[in-house]
């Protein structure tokens, strides 16, 4: 399993999950200077496995683009939010990343990964659910 998504939110800090195949553990992290910074491991389980297969298929983040820089209506600025998303699951695969554009599902897969880790990433304000 490869499961990597890391986002750096503008000056305001950085937030992400890791997945280590060795230990089999997920690691969370929030940096942000608007909230309290936490940081966690949460090992695999096969519900936690379960539960991402069904939640990303039902997102179907397998056909999102590969770069959604592409149309890239801003330069690159140090305010604005740069994220990446590289997962291979279960025979399913998704390599994406954007600067300031984003899938329109992108909260929805915020909160099914709250939901899943327990985690608490930042929801952007002005995206359609």
């Amino acid at each position: 399993m490869i499961f990597e998504f890391h986002r750096q939110i503008g000056m305001v800090g950085k937030e992400g999950i890791s997945y280590d195949n060795k230990i089999k553990q997920f690691f969370i992290f929030s940096k942000l200077k608007m909230e309290n910074s936490y940081s966690f491991k949460l090992d695999l389980s096969d519900e936690i496995e379960k539960q991402l297969l069904i939640k990303l298929n039902k997102l179907k983040i397998w056909d999102w683009k590969k770069d959604y820089n592409e149309d890239l209506r801003y330069e690159h600025l140090p305010d604005m939010e740069d994220w990446n998303l590289h997962i291979s699951i279960k025979g399913h695969n998704i390599k994406s990343k954007g600067y300031a554009e984003y899938p329109k599902n992108f909260n929805l897969l915020l909160k099914n990964l709250n939901e899943v880790f327990k985690s608490n990433f930042y929801l952007n304000d002005d995206e359609e659910e």
